[in-house]
């Protein structure tokens, strides 16, 4: 997940060690659908496209009944507000936590008699090394999180999406640790919920899954990213020179996408079932760095090429010049197979996933955004992965597969 950069003004403040001294939450974290939203330019950018989305039958299900709702509409709105980011050229580091309130506020006018809002905020490594080496720095940005999250009347709670995630998220003393901990701590002062976005394998090989409760406490989830599987920069015979297309525009395999979602559920589902962890997952309804179904070269050679992901079932997926190919990637594809994974067949229920029970909260949606500009080393410039947002047309119908399978889940 890749957020955009915004800031605002940080306190200091360190918070006290035990989660569990502090009080559950009276109210559940409640089941449903979760999605992200990346406003650019314009608050409330996507307010109409969900709000038909889960309002408005767009031709893919049965009757709805007049004035109702399609049956599990998106009820967990994670909003994009900001970036954490460090600047150590003086002592101690300075830290800032961006936060647009504007952001929140409008999703919540809109959705909160249904739905919980939450603030976003990322951080990368590669902009803030000392929130991932340095205790003090990881206080003093949930400090100001906390502060942030608890003083905004429109939000119900944060995400946090620290990149690349930990190894130590869970080890006491960490940096990450102390992030995680401090915020949900203070948070649960505040009656508000944290979900974290999160590798499950990573945990597994750090033999952590006993430490994840007693570090993020009973007002927060995990939630596990099925995309972004190798952040677009797949290219042929492992050739990493500046080059145009063919060295970019790789979709990941869809043989290794299977894999390597596979391997997380399985790794969380255990995990879940053992320690008592609840949990959503993310998948790419549109266009992630690794799963897309189109890549657009601006400026080779001419100033907009468009290239399709084709043949899906060979060991390195082509990129094509043809958009009717019958066997190019859609984004459905991802989203069928990531739901394939995670769902029990003619499931009744909203929620399933095998043996895990109330602990899976239901699926997250990538993204409702602008379109994503791969960072590699031999992309030519402003290249761009699509869709943006979920599509809905005639040859790529995610949306109406969505609905429908919601629909499926509540009819019977």
């Amino acid at each position: 997940m890749k957020t955009m950069i915004f800031f605002s003004t940080l306190l200091s403040l360190t918070f006290c060690n035990s989660i569990n001294a502090v009080a559950a939450l009276n109210t559940p974290i409640p089941h449903g659908q979760g999605a992200f939203f990346y406003d650019n330019g314009s608050t409330g950018q996507w307010i109409s496209d969900i709000t038909a989305f889960n309002t408005t039958n767009l031709g893919f299900l049965p009757t709805i009944p007049a004035g109702g709702t399609v049956p599990y509409p998106i009820n967990r709105f994670y909003i994009d507000v900001g970036d954490i980011s460090t600047d150590c050229s003086t002592t101690p580091c300075t830290v800032t936590v961006g936060y647009v309130g504007a952001s929140t506020a409008a999703y919540y006018a809109q959705f909160h008699s249904t739905s919980l809002i939450f603030a976003l905020i990322g951080a990368q490594k590669g902009d803030s090394p000392d929130l991932f080496s340095n205790p003090n720095t990881a206080q003093r940005a949930a400090t100001d999180i906390v502060s942030d999250v608890c003083n905004d009347a429109s939000a119900n709670g944060v995400i946090l999406d620290i990149e690349p995630f930990a190894a130590d998220a869970f080890s006491s003393g960490s940096a990450i640790y102390y992030l995680y901990h401090n915020t949900a701590q203070g948070l649960n002062n505040c009656g508000k919920y944290m979900g974290l976005f999160m590798n499950p394998g990573t945990v597994f090989s750090a033999n952590a899954w006993g430490n994840v409760m007693p570090t993020i406490g009973s007002n927060s989830f995990l939630i596990v990213g099925a995309y972004d599987i190798s952040d677009g920069c797949i290219n042929p015979n492992g050739n990493t020179q500046s080059a145009p297309w063919p060295y970019a525009g790789f979709s990941i395999p869809s043989g290794l996408y299977q894999q390597s979602v596979s391997g997380k559920i399985s790794y969380m589902t255990q995990a879940a079932k053992q320690y008592s962890i609840p949990f959503t997952v993310a998948i790419p309804a549109a266009a992630s760095l690794s799963e897309f179904a189109e890549y657009n070269v601006q400026g080779y050679p001419t100033q907009y090429t468009p290239f399709y992901t084709c043949p899906i079932n060979s060991p390195q997926n082509q990129p094509c010049t043809n958009a009717s190919d019958p066997n190019r990637i859609h984004q459905l594809d991802y989203v069928q197979t990531a739901r394939g994974i995670i769902s029990t067949a003619n499931s009744k229920s909203p929620n399933p996933t095998p043996n895990v029970g109330p602990l899976f909260l239901g699926m997250d949606y990538w993204a409702w955004t602008e379109p994503l500009n791969p960072q590699c080393a031999f992309s030519p410039g402003n290249d761009e992965v699509l869709p943006n947002t979920p599509p809905g047309t005639t040859d790529d119908q995610v949306i109406g597969y969505l609905q429908n399978i919601l629909f499926a889940q509540q009819s019977g």
